[in-house]
């Protein structure tokens, strides 16, 4: 079950996101790349996870699934 939750975990992120780039484009409308910026929100829970995986996957390797599983 814990598996299934965290593997949804990066498509909620964008769900999550996505309703609030109009409000934030409003916010930093004084800056030049403010619609650049924004967009660039919706892919990087995706990209923290692509460039986190192997590391965490070192730490599976060294100290085991349920001791990291347990402490996330």
């Amino acid at each position: 079950m814990a598996l299934l939750l965290a593997a949804s975990l990066t498509t909620m992120a964008n769900a999550t996101i996505s309703p609030a780039l109009p409000g934030l484009e409003r916010l930093f409308a004084d800056d030049p790349n403010t619609a650049l910026l924004t967009r660039l929100l919706v892919p990087a829970p995706s990209l923290a996870v692509a460039v986190c995986a192997p590391l965490a996957g070192l730490a599976v390797d060294r100290f085991g699934r349920r001791l990291l599983l347990l402490s996330a």
